[in-house]
């Protein structure tokens, strides 16, 4: 029987499942999207975020007594954390005792909770599953609340949050998950800083403008990152930060400036660096001692004015942008002006 069946249906054909790092490397850059390798080792900043990842699930995961909470859990074993990062995780998670401890396990719907929506478009035959893990899953009444550590350097504000890749896929996959749930909110956690950042979402409420609503907008930006990874598209939307932090502008042709620079050959770039700094010493040097001598009062630019700090105290140097020169009439009202 089992082989009438093999005959007549063929072989399963497994799902290719797309997950949202993916997409969103797509979304910011198809041509880093193609190009990144997921197997590339992790630098230490993404190794002290996976453990600290790894401690807080755990925490919240943690029988707790109406006593308890997951914050003291979390404080035994930060402490456990890989003994070769581990003061850089402590160092990373040292402000989310206080968050954790607010924190109500009865609200919990998952931790880690991986979630998935199907589409209903295939690539090559196969079925595109579009999924993601969400580090905490909360529920209270008719609103969702997903809560997202971070440890990387710089802070997060509420408009990072509201315009989010991230935040769009994930809200577009639960909205699909939980059908009869509107309201969708996003709590960034940036651990180094102890600050956080937030975002809120409703289904049918408008996006940017009349009759475009968050529902539409958001599956839209999804489905066009999809859409730049089934065609295998390699474009490339070069931007000065963008490509400061991105892990390939040391390969890309794209890369322009001093982000090539850097990438391309770090230790020119550092020899650059240490050069200009010195030559920088230097000239404020020579400026300081010129005005001090009382041969020059300022140092007049095209635009700024090299001059003694104001208010006087240690002598220093202070710029200032020029002040605003009278404009010239013109012929006309000049000679008018000119009559009595």
């Amino acid at each position: 029987m089992d082989s009438l069946d093999e005959l007549f249906n063929g072989p399963s054909i497994e799902p290719v499942y797309l997950d949202r790092s993916k997409l969103e490397r797509y979304a910011s850059c198809p041509y880093k999207g193609k190009h990144t390798d997921d197997k590339t080792p992790k630098g230490e900043p993404a190794q002290v975020g996976s453990e600290m990842h790894r401690i807080v699930a755990e925490s919240l995961r943690w029988e707790c007594t109406p006593d308890s909470s997951p914050a003291e859990y979390f404080k035994e074993e930060v402490a456990k954390a890989r003994p070769d990062i581990q003061p850089q995780v402590i160092e990373a998670a040292s402000k989310i005792v206080y968050q954790l401890g607010r924190i109500r396990p009865q609200d919990i719907l998952g931790v880690e909770y991986q979630i998935h929506t199907k589409p209903g478009i295939r690539h090559q035959g196969k079925e595109v599953i579009l999924t993601t893990a969400l580090d905490l899953v909360r529920q209270w009444q008719k609103i969702i609340r997903v809560d997202d550590w971070k440890s990387v350097r710089g802070k997060l504000y509420n408009v990072d949050a509201r315009l989010a890749f991230q935040s769009h896929f994930g809200t577009d996959i639960l909205w699909d998950v939980f059908p009869n749930t509107d309201v969708v909110e996003w709590v960034y956690h940036c651990t180094r800083y102890g600050t956080t950042a937030y975002a809120r979402f409703e289904r049918n409420a408008p996006w940017g403008m009349e009759g475009l609503t968050q529902r539409h907008a958001f599956r839209a930006r999804t489905m066009q990152a999809v859409r730049l990874w089934m065609t295998e598209c390699e474009e490339a939307w070069p931007e000065p930060k963008k490509c400061l932090w991105c892990e390939v502008a040391a390969r890309c042709p794209h890369v322009k400036g001093d982000a090539a620079d850097i990438a391309k050959d770090p230790q020119r770039f550092a020899d650059q660096y240490i050069a200009t700094q010195a030559r920088m010493k230097q000239l404020k040097t020579v400026a300081e001692e010129r005005i001090k001598s009382g041969q020059l009062h300022e140092l007049r630019g095209s635009k700024f004015t090299i001059e003694q700090a104001h208010p006087t105290g240690r002598f220093s140097l202070g710029v200032y942008p020029n002040a605003d020169e009278p404009e010239a009439e013109d012929g006309d009202d000049a000679a008018e002006n000119g009559k009595e």
